[in-house]
C-alpha cells in the first residue's frame, strides 16, 4: 500500500444501503488497488460485525488522513455532482495517487468484484439483532429460505427529486410489483410476506392475495427477512439491493425493476448496478 494512494469517503449522505455501498467500494479499493480507505461515517451500518477493529481502525485512518498527510501533501477533494450515477467512475478513482477526499454514490458491484465473500463477513448481522427476526419466523410459521419476500420502498420516495430524471416521485407502481408475482413459478405454493416503509397500505394494494403475512418490524429485522427469502422481489432501494446481494437462499430468483431509478425514461441510473443473475423487469 502507498499512504499517497488514500481516499476518504464523505459517507454521512443516504442511508444505511448507501453507506454500505461506499464501505464496499472503499474494501474494493483496498482489496484490488492496494489504496488506504476510510469513511467519514459509520454510525448508519451499528448492526454490522464488520471486521475486527473495523471501527477503530476506520477512525484512526480517519484522523490520520486529516491531521498528517493533509499537512505533509495536501488533499485533493473529487466530487462527483451524481456524475457517478451515471458513468463507471471507477477507473477515475484508481487513477487517484495522491490522499483524496471523495463524495460520490458508487452503487455497483464493479467497484468491489472479487470480495463478495469479505463483505458477507463484514455485513453478517450481530446476534443481538437476529432474535426479533426468529420471533417473527415463530409468529408467522414460517422457516428462513421457504418464503417469498416483496420489498416497497414509498414514504420518502414521494417527493423525491433526482437531478436529471423526469418528476418527484419514484415510487415504482404497484403493476411492478403484480407483473412480478405473476413471473413467479407457483407464487401460491410460498408464504409471500411484504416489507415496506408504508405497511398500513400493503393491504389495500394486493387485495387480491388471501394470504399474506406484513412486516411491521423495525428495519434491521425487515432487512433479514428480505435476506433469507426465497424468492426476492426487490424495489429501487439500495436498502433492498444489499438484502438481495447477501441472499444466500434466493440465488437465481431475484426479480429487480430495469433501469432501477431511471424506470420512468428508459434509463440505467445508477449505470450497472445488478449482477447479472437477478431478472430484471420493465416497469410499466
Amino acid at each position: 500500500m502507498s499512504i499517497k494512494k488514500q481516499i476518504h469517503f464523505s459517507s454521512d449522505m443516504g442511508r444505511m444501503g448507501n453507506q454500505m455501498f461506499q464501505y464496499a467500494c472503499a474494501k474494493g479499493l483496498s482489496h484490488n488497488y492496494g489504496f488506504v480507505t476510510s469513511l467519514s461515517h459509520l454510525d448508519k451500518m451499528p448492526f454490522f460485525k464488520l471486521g475486527p477493529f473495523e471501527r477503530l481502525l476506520n477512525k484512526i485512518k480517519g484522523t490520520l488522513f486529516f491531521r498528517v498527510w493533509k499537512k505533509i501533501w495536501g488533499v485533493k477533494t473529487i466530487n462527483t455532482e451524481l456524475d457517478c450515477l451515471k458513468t463507471n467512475y471507477l477507473n477515475i478513482l484508481t487513477d487517484i495517487s495522491s490522499p483524496t477526499m471523495v463524495w460520490g454514490f458508487f452503487q455497483s458491484p464493479l467497484y468491489f468484484e472479487g470480495i463478495k465473500n469479505k463483505l458477507k463477513k463484514d455485513f453478517e448481522v450481530k446476534e443481538e439483532y437476529k432474535k426479533d427476526l426468529m420471533s417473527f419466523y415463530k409468529q408467522n410459521n414460517l422457516t428462513g429460505g421457504a418464503y417469498i419476500a416483496v420489498h416497497l420502498r414509498r414514504t420518502d420516495y414521494k417527493g423525491f427529486v433526482v437531478p436529471g430524471l423526469q418528476g418527484d416521485d419514484f415510487t415504482l407502481p404497484i403493476s411492478y410489483y403484480k407483473n412480478t408475482i405473476n413471473l413467479i413459478a407457483n407464487p401460491n405454493s410460498l408464504p409471500i410476506v411484504f416489507v415496506s416503509d408504508d405497511p398500513e397500505v400493503v393491504e389495500e394494494l394486493f387485495p387480491e392475495i388471501g394470504t399474506k403475512i406484513i412486516s411491521r418490524n423495525d428495519a434491521i429485522t425487515d432487512f433479514q427477512i428480505l435476506q433469507n427469502a426465497s424468492v426476492l422481489v426487490t424495489s429501487n432501494s439500495t436498502f433492498a439491493w444489499w438484502a438481495a446481494y447477501l441472499n444466500d437462499y434466493a440465488d437465481n430468483n431475484i426479480y429487480c425493476p430495469k433501469y432501477f431509478l431511471g424506470f420512468k425514461e428508459n434509463k440505467e441510473i445508477p449505470v450497472h448496478i445488478y449482477p447479472e443473475n437477478w431478472k430484471q423487469v420493465q416497469v410499466y
